[in-house]
């Protein structure tokens, strides 16, 4: 599942687990009194994925641990190649071509991104999707 974990931009080791089919990333580090730190989990989530090659929807669910100091969350999620953004949930935004939430959440946040090709482009693969195979 993770790519790569990175505690203020150095690799660290983590486990990918999962939890009533829930996948997540487990790592341990301490934050100092007063101090920040910045955990990046870089992944791929296939299973997000519901579609075909002429469009479809990303689905994301971010489940907040319980901490004394609310922690900040950036996401970013790059549309897949040759399809561009043509929705996204009402706490994102388009930022570089990319579907961007920065912010706070609450205990549970969950995120809907919708990707289509151009119009050509779907058109032309919905038509050799549906046409009949000569026998």
């Amino acid at each position: 599942m993770p790519s790569g974990v990175m505690l203020n931009g150095e690799s660290v080791s983590a486990s990918a687990l999962s939890d009533l089919g829930v996948p997540y990333v487990r790592t341990y580090f301490s934050i100092p009194a007063g101090e920040r730190v910045e955990l990046t989990v870089s992944s791929q989530l296939p299973q997000a994925w519901e579609g075909n090659d002429s469009g479809g929807t990303y689905r994301l669910t971010f489940a907040k641990q319980v901490t004394i100091r609310p922690g900040r969350l950036h996401i970013e999620i790059q549309p897949p190649e040759g399809m561009h953004i043509v929705d996204v949930s009402d706490a994102m935004r388009i930022v570089d071509e990319k579907a961007v939430y920065d912010g706070i959440p609450g205990w549970r946040l969950q995120l809907e991104i919708a990707f289509q090709p151009s119009l050509p482009v779907r058109l032309w693969r919905d038509i050799v999707r549906f046409r009949p195979n000569p026998s």
